[in-house]
């Protein structure tokens, strides 16, 4: 079987058009999942709002959001993308 990250360029690479829902947390990353949809997107502002209370305005670091992106892997199959634009 090929890697996820193989597979999601794969999906990324298609003709097809690929429906990205974004996920934050466990919750949205499962019942995207639960949908049926193959990938998601960590985003940063939702990172920032669900876990913090803020808009996402650089008050989150890099390892606040790789660990929220690891915790997202851990509970689910999606294959997942996260914008780093400024954490």
């Amino acid at each position: 079987m090929a890697s996820k990250g193989r597979r999601l360029k794969e999906l990324i690479t298609s003709p097809r058009t690929l429906v990205t829902p974004r996920v934050y947390d466990g919750y949205s990353a499962r019942l995207t999942q639960h949908f049926g949809f193959k990938s998601g997107s960590i985003t940063g502002a939702g990172t920032s709002e669900s876990r913090l209370g803020w808009a996402d305005r650089g008050v989150m670091g890099l390892d606040e959001n790789v660990n929220n992106a690891r915790r997202l892997v851990d509970c689910c199959d999606l294959l997942l993308r996260a914008d780093a634009d400024t954490g």
